[in-house]
């Protein structure tokens, strides 16, 4: 259902019949899709983190490199802070519903976070987990380390920047070294795989 959705209502509006063929729709495991090989692949909305041990994850990075270019680029979106940690709920107003963002349970020695998303329309009903998410939180070093060992080069941090009178983050990403003590962040994780490989 997912994909027939994504068939009408992305691939069908596209302008011509060269644009919808360079596009593949693929339901498989992601690790064992390697072909044909891409340029770059995003893993966003933290959708890695379904892999919850490090062995999965290495392996996951392992074919993501198998599967690029050389020179290819794997992104990643990461999160963290200590507002990440604590069990709570954010609420965010729309036109006709609020949208709820509940982080549910962390387990500290694990990593461990469950988190799900709630709506409350106007009319007073409401739709609890409208989705669940059951991932590890890894940290920085963790992903830095795995994607260098699955073989990927310059693998660095784009770290988000804030506006001056908000705090708020301010959608520019720029490469740092040294983080900033926010109590709550998101960063992309970037790693290049070499244009000449033996592997």
């Amino acid at each position: 259902p997912t994909l027939q959705w994504g068939r009408e209502h992305n691939v069908a509006p596209l302008l011509d019949d060269e644009q919808r063929g360079r596009l593949l729709l693929i339901q498989d495991d992601v690790r064992a899709v390697t072909r044909p090989a891409a340029q770059a692949i995003a893993a966003l909305n933290f959708s890695y983190s379904v892999f919850q041990t490090r062995a999965d994850l290495l392996a996951y990075f392992q074919a993501c490199y198998r599967g690029l270019e050389p020179g290819g680029m794997l992104f990643l979106d990461a999160w963290g802070g200590p507002d990440v940690q604590a069990t709570k709920t954010d609420r965010t107003r729309h036109k006709g519903f609020d949208y709820l963002w509940e982080q549910k349970s962390f387990d500290p020695i694990r990593h461990h976070i469950v988190c799900a998303i709630h709506f409350e329309f106007r009319d007073g009903t409401r739709m609890r987990n409208a989705f669940v998410y059951d991932w590890r939180l890894w940290t920085m070093p963790e992903l830095r380390e795995l994607m260098t060992e699955a073989g990927f080069e310059d693998v660095h941090i784009l770290w988000e920047g804030t506006e001056g009178d908000t705090r708020a983050g301010n959608g520019v990403f720029r490469r740092k070294e040294v983080g900033d003590a926010d109590s709550a962040w998101i960063v992309y994780v970037v790693g290049r795989k070499p244009k000449r490989s033996g592997r």
